[in-house]
Formats: C-alpha cells, structure tokens, sequence
C-alpha cells in the first residue's frame, strides 16, 4: 500500500523511469554531436571550449587512414604483378582515337608534301606500319610504369593529402558509413535509460533522499554512454547469451561498412581523376614523364631506322618533333577521361579491392579500423554524460520532487 499511497500522493513519481529514458537518450545525442562538431575549436585555447573529436584529430586520422589504405586495403604490387599491357590495348580503342584525331595532322606539320604524294593505300600502310610501333611502344611504357606503380602512385601521400586538404571529409564519410551506429548510440540511450530508471524510482519512493536522483542521473548518464560506445564493438564474435545471439553492431555489418566504405574513398579519394592528378604533378610526375621520354627517344631511334619512316625524319626536326610528342603526350595523360584515367579505372578496382580486403579482416582488425580515430576521446564524451545526467538529477529534485523534501 506504500507504493500506492505515494503515486497517489505524487504522480510524478512515476516520471522517474521516462526522464532517465530521456536523460540517456538526450547524453548519448550529445555525445554523438560532440564527436562532429563544432567543426572548428569554440572556447579559450587551449582548455576551455572544445571541438569535435574527428575534426580535431584529422591530420592524426588522416596518417592512420594513410598507413592502413596502402598497407592492408590496396596493394598495388600484387594488382600489377599479373598485368597484361598488350592485353590491356587491345581491350581499348585509345591508340585507334588517337590515330585517327592526331596523325594525318602531326604529318602534316612536319612532312606536308608527303602527304599529297601518298595516295589511299600508301595512307593505310603507313597508319598500320604507325599504329603497330605505337602499340609496341606504349606498351613497353606501361609495363615500365606497371612495374614502378608503388613509385608513381604513393597511396600513402594520396590519402594523408587529400584528408588534410578536405578538413571534413573524414567526419562526412563517419557519418554516411557509420549512420546505424551513431543512431544505435542515441537510442539505445534512451532503453537502458528507461530501465536503469525503474529501480531508481523504487528507491526514491523507500528512500527519497535529496542526493538520490542526482546519484542516479550521474550513474544513468554514465553507463548509457558506456554501454552504447562498447556494444558497438563487442562482442566481436556472435555469443548467445540465453535465447539470444549478440554481437557488437560493427561487426554484425562488416559487410555492410566494407561496401560503404569501399564506395566513399574509391569515389572520393581514390577516384581515377584524383590518382592521375597525383600521378602528373609533383616528383611523381617527373618520374612518369622520365619513363615517357625513355620510351619515346627509343622510339624515335627505331623510326629512324625504318625505311619510310626515315625518309620523312629526314625532313624534319627531331628535336622538335621530340618536343611536340612531349607536350602532346603530356596534355593527353592529363585530360579527364583521357589516357591514363582509363588505364587506372580499367586495371585498378580500387572499390572491389578494398572490400575483399575488409571482408576478409578478423574482427581485431576490422575493429581497429574505426575504433582507434576517436577512441582515446571516449572518456571525455563518457564523463560528458555522466555530468549531464547528475544536472537533470538536480533539475529533477528541484522543480518535481522539492515539496517532498521540504
């Protein structure tokens, strides 16, 4: 009859268990937010204020990113061990695009009265005799740049780059793959809230003492926190606990997070245009440029020793000829869609790669994926929601239960 009495006396005690919801629920939010935002540091440097938790730790999250890309999720050695060049031109109609735009204009620049002397059959015979030494040149250029890929496409660089220049990027992708997650934490804030909160409301109608509830929203702000962060991650391997199985949620969707992060950084940071700009600028476009002018001067000596061929060689200017090649060449590797953006896209499948890669990880490692770019800030965001849970404890005692007290 106790019970009774009291609810009758005071309904709002029965409030208990739904603010202890909303107090997990309202901590867990916060958290969540905490770890985004604000995007910039607000406050007095270098303690008081804050910034979100990703943002902050970017350029440290992009030398992780970095070292795990290029050491566990893209090995481009083993991609180009097997890699065919003949085989790779004869699935592309490039040389054919080029020939067809390119060659009757560059002959004409430097041999203008060969062209009017060569009539339909003599045209075709010198478009195949150019074609076949094209194609045997250029694949002796791509096997080269196959064999220095890990040179000339330094992953680790690509992705430390591109993270620090996109300051966000990081915190973008966290919340597109990790969307189920992040909202698992607020809710499930609200469950174990709710249910922490009906043993609370049982004590404070044995005991209402003044501290009790501001007690309680420390110890529910605390642990619904706790608890929503570590069932993220454990289990790693499903465990039936009665007539239940369970396993922390990222590893139920390994899957799932490998496809989604696979589509976000071969779309973004991987995409072939992005490879290629890092292919061409810098000292890695230097050492590709290196392999062009070796395979093109070699070129040049073999022309030079073909009966038609000499015969217009003659009549020009080999250097500038060598020089116009070059800058043509040079133009055509950086076009979007151009030469090399097909040669990445067709031999490198950086989406497919990075998936396998992911599937196949232990739970340790796949893990480790995540976890380690917020996980030494996880106390402060646990600590957060304790304090915020023991504020709304005194909110509680203040504005519904102070007449009880008095």
């Amino acid at each position: 009859m106790h019970w009774f009495d009291s609810f009758a006396a005071n309904p709002t005690i029965l409030l208990i268990p739904l603010i202890a919801g909303a107090v997990g629920y309202g901590t867990n939010a916060v958290a969540v937010l905490m770890m985004f935002r604000p995007k910039e540091f607000v406050g007095l440097h270098p303690w008081l204020g804050w910034q979100g938790i990703i943002p902050r730790f970017t350029p440290k999250a992009a030398e992780y990113a970095s070292e795990l890309v290029a050491a566990h999720l893209l090995d481009l050695r083993k991609i180009f061990d097997g890699f065919d060049p003949r085989q790779f031109l004869e699935n592309s109609d490039l040389l054919d695009e080029w020939l067809d735009k390119g060659l009757r204009e560059q002959v004409e620049r430097v041999a203008p009265a060969l062209i009017q002397s060569l009539d339909d059959a003599a045209w075709a015979q010198l478009r195949t005799l150019v074609r076949d030494e094209v194609e045997a040149i250029v694949a002796e250029a791509l096997d080269d740049v196959a064999a220095n890929i890990d040179k000339i496409l330094d992953l680790r660089f690509i992705v430390k780059d591109t993270l620090n220049q996109r300051r966000y990027l990081l915190a973008e992708i966290f919340q597109r793959v990790g969307g189920p997650e992040l909202n698992f934490i607020r809710n499930s804030g609200f469950y174990f809230g709710f249910l922490f909160g009906i043993p609370q409301m049982i004590v404070w109608i044995i005991w209402p003492s003044w501290w009790l509830l501001p007690a309680a929203g420390f110890v529910v702000g605390y642990i619904t926190n706790w608890l929503a962060i570590n069932l993220i991650f454990d289990p790693k391997e499903p465990k039936r606990i009665g007539p239940f199985v369970v396993q922390g949620l990222l590893h139920r969707r390994q899957k799932e997070m490998a496809e989604g992060i696979a589509a976000e950084v071969a779309a973004i940071v991987l995409d072939p245009d992005v490879l290629v700009h890092y292919m061409t600028t810098g000292p890695r476009g230097e050492l590709l440029m290196q392999i062009v002018r070796k395979h093109l001067d070699a070129a040049i000596e073999r022309f030079r020793n073909h009966p038609l061929a000499a015969g217009v060689l003659a009549q020009t200017n080999l250097e500038s000829i060598r020089a116009q090649a070059l800058a043509e060449i040079d133009l055509r590797l950086r076009q979007p869609d151009g030469f090399l953006t097909r040669f990445i896209r067709d031999t490198v499948d950086v989406h497919r790669e990075i998936v396998d890669n992911m599937v196949a990880m232990e739970p340790e490692a796949f893990e480790g994926l995540l976890r380690p770019v917020f996980q030494q800030e996880e106390w402060i965001l646990i600590a957060i929601g304790a304090v915020l849970g023991l504020l709304v404890g005194w909110a509680q005692v203040a504005w519904l239960f102070h007449d009880m007290l008095v």
